[in-house]
């Protein structure tokens, strides 16, 4: 009995121990290929693409999307941009004249009118930024300083336009009585933007030619705009407007940044983010007329203001001297919408003849808008 569980157990151990190192070989596999490499991430990007080409069952995930940044080698993580902006500004409800086609009986508002608004002009500026990129992680933290001055102006003559100029802030019957006929109007507008952003960002690989980069951060900006209008009379200067409003605010960024590759070195990137800053306005409006006062406010006021921003563009970037530094060149298209930064006060009663009083007057906020084009040099180094 005993010799015959001996011949047993020889002929079973083989299979046993042979089945054992199976398993603790297929475990001891399926451990190492999760193992962490020195830059912090399961597997290489390489070697990501080439998982995802592979069958399902096959596939083993890195945990999270790798870094998709280009960098440099044995450089100093950090990075410097320049770039040149053109853009046109926009604002709702910049109103300067009004030029009545069918004018009223009496001291009556006009039947019909022409609205006058401001139009700006083309203009230039920067945006100037620099950063660096956190090794561990490949997350870069950034500034950005934003600078851009808008303006225009607009002479219009009573001779060369039908029918009657009209003053957008003194009554009908006040012009009618007391100013005489207006024969000129000439009107100049301009707009200040300075704008810092302190943003924190991490780009990755989505696909093979697909990389995303959030980000969020701080923002602070100052917007200052003025507005002066003249309207002339028959042998004298009659009326002089002289208006500022300027908006400070302060908060949160956040948004997001899509990059798609076309070939070596080239991709298509657009750009989309939002931000929210509760600042407060500080408005200081007056009129003038021979050469008395005939009103002067001045409101400053708390309020919340949104930001939207888009961009659209190409990006070509390539590295140079063995991967040392890299430079990167940038077209694109901006739009950019600040609300509600319209704060003209208009007269809202047009038949008295008297000077407006302080309760005459109220504003309809309008949209800030700027659209242009931008262009731009970066170095990693």
């Amino acid at each position: 009995m005993k010799l015959c569980v001996y011949r047993i157990s020889l002929l079973l151990l083989p299979s046993l121990l042979f089945s054992h190192d199976q398993r603790g070989d297929e475990f001891a596999h399926g451990f190492d290929s999760y193992e962490m490499n020195d830059e912090d991430h399961w597997i290489a990007q390489s070697e990501w693409e080439e998982e995802i080409e592979r069958p399902s069952s096959q596939v083993q995930s890195p945990g999270y999307n790798p870094a998709a940044r280009p960098t440099v080698s044995n450089g100093y993580h950090l990075w410097v941009q320049g770039e040149g902006l053109y853009w046109k500004a926009a604002e709702e409800g910049i109103t300067y004249a009004l030029l009545s086609i069918n004018p009223g009986p009496g001291n009556q508002p006009p039947k019909q009118f022409l609205v006058r608004q401001a139009k700006f002009d083309w203009n230039g500026g920067f945006r100037l930024s620099a950063g660096y990129l956190i090794p561990h992680g490949k997350w870069d933290l950034g500034i950005y300083w934003t600078r851009i001055s808008n303006n225009g102006s607009k002479t219009i003559n009573q001779s060369a336009k039908p029918g009657h100029i009209v003053d957008i802030n003194q009554p009908i019957g006040y012009q009618n009585t007391m100013t005489g006929r207006i024969t000129q109007v000439s009107g100049h507008w301009k707009i200040d933007l300075n704008q810092v952003d302190l943003q924190l960002g991490k780009e990755f690989g989505v696909s093979r030619h697909l990389t995303l980069r959030p980000i969020g951060g701080l923002r602070s900006a100052w917007i200052d705009q003025s507005v002066r209008a003249n309207y002339a009379l028959l042998s004298e200067v009659g009326s002089k407007h002289k208006i500022d409003w300027d908006f400070w605010g302060f908060g949160f960024i956040a948004g997001i940044e899509a990059n798609w590759m076309l070939g070596k070195d080239w991709s298509i990137f657009s750009t989309g983010d939002y931000s929210i800053l509760w600042g407060f306005f500080d408005i200081d409006q007056k009129q003038t007329f021979n050469p008395i006062r005939a009103y002067h406010f001045k409101k400053s006021f708390r309020c919340a203001r949104g930001v939207y921003e888009i961009q659209l563009g190409l990006k070509w970037s390539h590295p140079f001297h063995h991967e040392r530094w890299r430079l990167s060149v940038k077209g694109a298209y901006e739009y950019h919408l600040y609300t509600q930064q319209n704060q003209l006060l208009y007269n809202t009663n047009l038949v008295q003849t008297n000077p407006p009083a302080n309760g005459s007057f109220v504003n309809n906020p309008g949209n800030l808008a700027y659209q242009g084009v931008s262009f731009s040099a970066q170095i990693d180094f």
